[in-house]
């Protein structure tokens, strides 16, 4: 059985760990890559993360560390067995990542990690403008360096369908219309079977509680009080 240094491919820093506030390493920017699909995917972390190679865990914990966020170290562990299992799971499957899905998993990483922009400090992980600057010029060369591929707006893990906020509120009134018609409530677990059932393509429960967190947000969103 292969360990998790088996799967970290990427450079290794050289020299100090400590990093300037203006830059991120290499590493850090696949790194970042990495998580985002695990995330996307719901991947589970790798066991055994001490076997990530030192350098790579020490470099992340002092970034954490330098911007604040609590419990750097076991934070750092997570990110990076975690980021292992999407490097594992790549090399067996197509992975697909749009600018559009890692920006928005992104916001979720900062609030996990409660980072908030400010200015002449450079977050983890990076923007999407900064790993395509640092990583070839186009996401799609960032991508092939990480060893995914890159579209301009695909959602992972959803057939290469994507939606715009008008197909998610069309596809839940929609459900909620049918579901009155039956006197019969509108819940978010009805939903996920709706959508399953349906013949053309629609978004999905997952899809939506990514998007709008909860279902009141969603039905509100889509003009319907709850």
């Amino acid at each position: 059985m292969l360990k998790l240094a088996d799967y970290m491919n990427w450079d290794k820093p050289t020299g100090a760990v400590m990093q300037k506030r203006d830059a991120t390493s290499s590493t850090l920017l696949k790194l970042a890559v990495c998580y985002v699909v695990a995330r996307s995917l719901e991947l589970d972390p790798l066991p055994s993360p001490h076997d990530a190679p030192a350098e790579v865990l020490e470099e992340l914990t002092v970034t954490l560390e330098n911007l604040g966020v609590e419990n750097p170290s076991e934070w750092a562990e997570k990110i990076v067995s975690t980021a292992c299992s999407a490097q594992e799971y790549s090399a067996d499957n197509e992975v697909v990542l749009s600018v559009t899905k890692y920006d928005a998993q992104r916001v979720k990483v900062l609030r996990d990690l409660k980072l908030r922009s400010a200015r002449g400090l450079q977050l983890w992980p990076p923007t999407s403008q900064t790993i395509i600057t640092r990583m070839g010029g186009r996401w799609s060369e960032a991508m092939n360096v990480c060893g995914m591929q890159a579209t301009s707006g695909v959602e992972i893990g959803h057939a290469n369908v994507r939606f715009t906020a008008e197909d998610h509120h069309a596809a839940i009134r929609k459900y909620v219309e049918e579901r009155k018609l039956e006197n019969r409530s509108y819940s978010y677990a009805g939903y996920v079977t709706w959508a399953r059932e349906q013949e053309t393509r629609v978004p999905s429960g997952a899809l939506l509680r990514e998007v709008y967190r909860t279902w009141p947000a969603a039905l509100e969103a889509a003009g319907i009080e709850d």
